[in-house]
């Protein structure tokens, strides 16, 4: 933008300056060149404000996909525990719904552990003096010396079958937080589940091979 000044001149003078066909011409031509230059200005001004505007647009989308490509990563990996929690319970399922006891009650013992957050989980067959330790989870203290008596434990479920009871679900190192109504609620069921099985085993309790086995 250019920006003329008279200084000292007098108006009549300088109009009498431009009487001339000549002066008058360059005069119109500098008026021209003033009005492109001031437009030329005016829309460089504009498209500096509309390259702020879309930079800023462009930002805010940049930090939009970002949050999108976090949240994308959250649930792909809620989907893969999901995942990997349906494929834990259908093989849990298959092998309390099995014949073996010792297999069912590995599945009990795995799905009581998990649901409790439990440090240990004995199941236990039989009553009272026969009653022998059929399967042991232990995840805190794997040196932890046999056989785990009940009388120690946090949790006793009773095992049942029909109007029998066939066994004990104990459990060791259950946090007070954790153990609620609905907790107790699926120990109950898991012992449910695992009574059909458990009072299959036809030779005595007491000469039941335990079998320990530890959670890594």
């Amino acid at each position: 933008r250019h920006t003329v000044v008279l200084v000292d001149v007098d108006l009549e003078t300088a109009w009498s300056r431009l009487s001339s066909a000549p002066n008058l011409m360059a005069f119109g031509a500098c008026l021209i060149v003033s009005w492109v230059a001031s437009l030329q200005s005016r829309r460089q001004a504009d498209l500096h404000e509309q390259l702020r505007a879309i930079s800023d647009r462009a930002a805010r989308a940049e930090a939009t996909i970002r949050r999108l490509r976090d949240l994308v990563e959250r649930l792909k990996a809620r989907v893969n525990r999901t995942s990997a929690s349906l494929s834990f319970l259908r093989d849990v399922a298959t092998r309390l719904d099995g014949p073996d006891p010792v297999v069912a009650a590995e599945g009990a013992a795995d799905l009581a552990l998990v649901r409790s957050g439990a440090s240990a989980v004995a199941i236990k067959v039989g009553a009272g003096d026969s009653q022998g330790l059929l399967v042991v989870r232990d995840v805190g203290t794997p040196s932890r010396p046999e056989p785990l008596g009940l009388a120690g434990a946090d949790i006793s479920v009773p095992i049942p079958a029909g109007s029998k009871q066939v066994g004990v679900i104990a459990l060791w190192g259950v946090a007070p937080s954790a153990f609620d109504d609905a907790t107790a609620h699926d120990l109950s069921l898991i012992a449910s589940w695992c009574g059909e099985a458990l009072a299959a085993i036809s030779r005595p309790v007491g000469q039941t091979a335990g079998r320990k086995a530890e959670v890594r």
